[in-house]
């Protein structure tokens, strides 16, 4: 499956990529272990330095193939992959840009960096391109049917909240709930739902041109690069689901609420990097039924200080993700 996985990442991307540095991509490739190549996550392309592959065993600064000069990154490298990224209409993308990220084909997604040009407190345009990040889409279906069941009221996902530092899997773990509750799966006692997906920066979808990227349902309506608070709304009014999902969320979303006042189940996950979004969510009120004073908003003083993310999903003191599954996510 590794290898398919990145078959398809070769024929997404690959042509994406400025000549320079496409050379370089396939010739690392080429002469890398497979285990490597197939655990790449990111490709970094920063302006006057070498492009560096990110991957779950370390990073990976690439050279230029033998007989070439030096390979570092020159705005014309940069130029030419946003040309491509954008099929040399780039001001046609032109909003997606001041939110410092495009959605590509096959769920990927690039972050950008650089001088911006602001304007009332947010970005009218990114002027002068420094850096790039292209985020490698890694869909793991099926990794959420180990938790689903442990949510279920009725057949159907209870309003749920997931939290754990960046860069452990909740996105990806959220994506495959979406799915799961959007198809059903009976043999878990889950019966399909209408679900709504709010996705503000094309994350859970993957979305190009509105359309889903990756696999989040047969019953399932996104609302794509929309804002969350609005897009809830909107998605009530208009779409009438039994589950809204979004990513992302924030303490100063009054307007989450709402969604569960008016009878519908949520499932939603903020970065629990900054400490306030679990203090304001749960105000430091303890566990329920724990067996000891422990609260939700301080995870990383459990288990030696490495953070419940660290031994899994845990849900009446039972692991819910072993550390294979977990760590394909």
């Amino acid at each position: 499956m590794s290898r398919t996985w990145f078959e398809k990442v070769r024929s997404e991307l690959f042509p994406l990529l400025a000549p320079r540095l496409r050379q370089a991509m396939e010739h690392w490739t080429g002469h890398t272990p497979t285990a490597t190549v197939t655990a790449m996550q990111e490709w970094r392309l920063r302006l006057g330095r070498p492009p560096l592959v990110i991957t779950g065993s370390g990073d990976y600064p690439l050279s230029a193939p033998p007989g070439t000069s030096r390979l570092l990154i020159d705005p014309e490298d940069l130029q030419q992959t946003l040309q491509l990224m954008t099929s040399y209409s780039p001001y046609a993308r032109q909003q997606e840009m001041r939110n410092l990220f495009l959605a590509l084909p096959g769920g990927h997604r690039v972050g950008l960096a650089g001088q911006v040009i602001p304007e009332n407190g947010s970005i009218k345009l990114l002027q002068h391109l420094s850096s790039m990040n292209v985020r490698l889409a890694r869909s793991v279906v099926g990794c959420a049917e180990a938790v689903i069941e442990r949510l279920l009221v009725e057949h159907r996902p209870a309003s749920t909240l997931i939290i754990s530092p960046p860069g452990c899997g909740k996105t990806t773990l959220l994506r495959d709930l979406a799915r799961l509750a959007s198809d059903g799966l009976p043999a878990r006692g889950v019966l399909p739902s209408r679900v709504g997906l709010v996705d503000e920066r094309s994350e859970l979808g993957g979305c190009l041109h509105g359309a889903p990227q990756h696999d989040v349902g047969t019953n399932t309506d996104v609302l794509d690069g929309c804002p969350k608070a609005s897009g809830m709304r909107l998605m009530i009014r208009c779409m009438n689901p039994q589950i809204i999902v979004a990513d992302e969320i924030l303490p100063d979303n009054k307007r989450l609420g709402k969604t569960i006042r008016a009878g519908l189940h949520s499932v939603m996950q903020p970065d629990s990097q900054t400490r306030p979004i679990a203090q304001r969510i749960f105000k430091r009120r303890p566990v329920t039924g724990r067996g000891n004073d422990q609260y939700i908003p301080q995870p990383c003083q459990h288990e030696h200080g490495k953070g419940i993310i660290n031994h899994g999903l845990v849900i009446n003191r039972q692991k819910l993700l072993g550390y294979t599954v977990r760590n394909g996510i």
